[in-house]
């Protein structure tokens, strides 16, 4: 993605309030991480930031609206997949032999790693990340994207801004458990990631559409979390206003095997 050069103008960071994010959660693919900052916005063009995404981001895709602003550009820092780049210029703590050594990044290259410490420039081996070179803040701020926002507002007020991009390995499922006539559904969320996602709202979305809310869920890193939605008799309930999944069938506690919910009736 290009970044736009913002000008010499007055940077309005006065006040900014971080809001509960939202999780548009897919079962295949991409999902949408939709971020709620708060700015006070002058009449006219307004520079702010800097705003700091999820390290996951997919800047390529990022969006941003609200009403009564329009976005005249943005500049993209910190972007890309590469822990060598983004350690530039970081403090970090390298341990081996016995020793610690804490210093300022000024340059990685050919497996060695130039410190600017206390006692000033050092160039040791490059120990291995994160297991013995480990990084003074925490990895999300070290690895996230940020991003700085020309915009233009219809007014002098407090606006909300929506930033939203997209994301990948975060999806979920639909399973089922049917015991003695009586059905179980639970949200299987599926985190490939390094991000643990907490008191976050997800929107559920099941053939291009929103199927269900929910709030404040939390999601631990490279992890599956099941949550149970629904408990009732399979006769109360019409299965085609529910998502297809694999159901797990039991009699009188013996598995009879694995079904699809359509296939039930």
């Amino acid at each position: 993605m290009k970044k736009f050069f913002l000008g010499i103008l007055t940077v309005f960071t006065s006040f900014s309030f971080s809001f509960a994010d939202t999780l548009l959660l897919t079962k295949k693919g991409y999902s949408t991480y939709i971020q709620e900052e708060e700015f006070v916005l002058t009449k006219g063009i307004n520079v702010i930031g800097p705003i700091y995404l999820q390290p996951i981001a997919e800047t390529d895709g990022i969006n941003v609206f609200g009403k009564g602003i329009s976005l005249e550009g943005l500049l993209i820092e910190n972007e890309g997949e590469s822990w060598i780049k983004k350690l530039s210029g970081k403090d970090v703590y390298i341990e081996g032999e016995g020793r610690i050594i804490k210093g300022k990044v000024i340059k990685i290259k050919d497996n060695f790693i130039q410190l600017n410490t206390k006692k000033g420039y050092t160039i040791t081996t490059l120990p291995k990340f994160p297991s013995r070179l480990r990084v003074k803040d925490s990895w999300e701020k070290v690895f996230a994207p940020k991003i700085t926002l020309k915009l233009k507002s219809n007014t002098e007020e407090t606006k909300l801004i929506k930033v939203e991009y997209p994301v990948k390995n975060l999806n979920w499922k639909v399973s089922y458990i049917l015991k003695d006539g009586n059905i179980e559904q639970y949200i299987i969320f599926i985190n490939k990631t390094p991000l643990t996602l907490e008191n976050i709202n997800i929107k559920l979305i099941d053939n291009g559409k929103i199927w269900k809310n929910l709030k404040g869920i939390t999601i631990p890193a490279f992890s599956k979390k099941k949550v149970k939605i629904l408990s009732k008799n399979i006769n109360n309930l019409n299965l085609k206003n529910l998502p297809n999944g694999k159901v797990a069938i039991y009699k009188n506690n013996i598995f009879l095997g694995y079904k699809n919910l359509y296939e039930l009736k």
